[in-house]
């Protein structure tokens, strides 16, 4: 029978209680919380849900009463099934106040199972603060589901961008599923702010500068804003190859799940000429490249061995002085936190 406690399980909406005061068939769906983390979350079709559904067929059409049990058919009499569909109704009118009206695991799962981490925008998705949203880069259509969790103003939306006000407790699954769904969907670490714009002009985002790196040049990665004293490459890191000096364990190539950065490091250890030529022309490609630092030895966010510098006492330092002791202030100077990323905590 249906799920007496709804905080271990999660209700399938597509499924579940539609009409159920009125339709001849009245189903429901759900599947336990532990057992969607278990699962494949990126291929919900394998996931297996519950199903229980009660029907009631015409005069002349057998059988005229039965129920289904994860697809076991049970024929029954009127009053059995009376009995049914009377449990069934009253845990379709416990469930509704407790469900999610917007989305569910189920759904959240569908709408984002061919997605990877480059179509995922990193800097509107599975954020702590309020509204929490997963959302899809605008270069892949946009598409989002959002949980407001501000208590003066509760509202959900669904996938297709509609709001609604809702309680309290809708409120609390909400939060719930979008948990859940962070935890299973593969956010990067390393990307461009969209919103960012260089001391507040507009025109000065990530793609400007793009634009200078992609002529060999860095001066606009590591000039400082003087409105905050960040530096640009901190809020381009896709941009400025100033991602964290690791393999991404998340990263893949496309959907396809067998070429992540232990794939490119076996070609690139090969023993035959052409698996190693392979993975030069794979290093080529900027998704690998920056996600696979280490395998491809490409730029990260790093210290310059070589940077040296004078203070005002006529000391030299170099970025392992500045990350030692009480050096940190110097990342104010801006050679230092230039080419001291790492020793200035700007690599995070």
């Amino acid at each position: 029978m249906p799920p007496t406690n709804l905080d271990d399980v999660d209700i399938d909406q597509a499924t579940s209680c539609n009409n159920y005061e009125t339709a001849a068939t009245i189903s429901m769906a759900w599947n336990g919380i532990d057992q969607i983390r278990a699962g494949n979350p990126s291929a919900p079709s394998q996931l297996k849900w519950n199903k229980v559904s009660c029907t009631k067929k015409g005069k002349y059409q057998y059988p005229r009463f039965s129920c289904n049990v994860n697809g076991q058919m049970i024929v029954m009499g009127k009053k059995q099934f009376q009995d049914c569909r009377a449990k069934m109704i009253a845990s379709c009118q416990q469930m509704e106040p407790n469900m999610c009206p917007c989305y569910d695991t189920k759904t959240l799962f569908s709408n984002f199972e061919a997605l990877n981490q480059h179509k995922i925008d990193p800097g509107k998705s599975c954020k702590v603060d309020s509204p929490m949203a997963i959302a899809i880069s605008p270069n892949f259509g946009g598409t989002k589901a959002m949980c407001s969790f501000n208590s003066s103003n509760k509202w959900c939306m669904n996938t297709s961008g509609q709001t609604m006000d809702i309680t309290s407790t809708q409120l609390d699954k909400c939060e719930s599923v979008m948990e859940e769904s962070c935890e299973a969907l593969d956010v990067p670490t390393c990307y461009d702010e969209r919103d960012y714009k260089f001391e507040g002009k507009t025109r000065k985002n990530c793609q400007w500068a793009a634009l200078e790196y992609a002529d060999g040049k860095k001066r606009r990665c590591n000039r400082m804003d003087r409105q905050d004293k960040t530096y640009v490459y901190e809020h381009c890191r896709w941009t400025c190859n100033a991602c964290e000096c690791q393999d991404m364990p998340q990263f893949y190539l496309g959907n396809d799940r067998t070429k992540d950065c232990d794939y490119f490091n076996t070609l690139k250890n090969s023993n035959k000429a052409e698996d190693r030529q392979q993975f030069e022309k794979y290093r080529q490609i900027p998704a690998v490249s920056r996600s696979c630092p280490i395998t491809c030895k490409s730029g990260c966010c790093m210290d310059n061995p070589k940077f040296k510098f004078t203070t005002s006492n006529g000391k030299v330092f170099s970025c392992g002085d500045v990350a030692s002791g009480s050096n940190t202030d110097l990342c104010v100077q801006r050679n230092v936190g230039r080419h001291c990323k790492a020793a200035c905590g700007n690599c995070q």
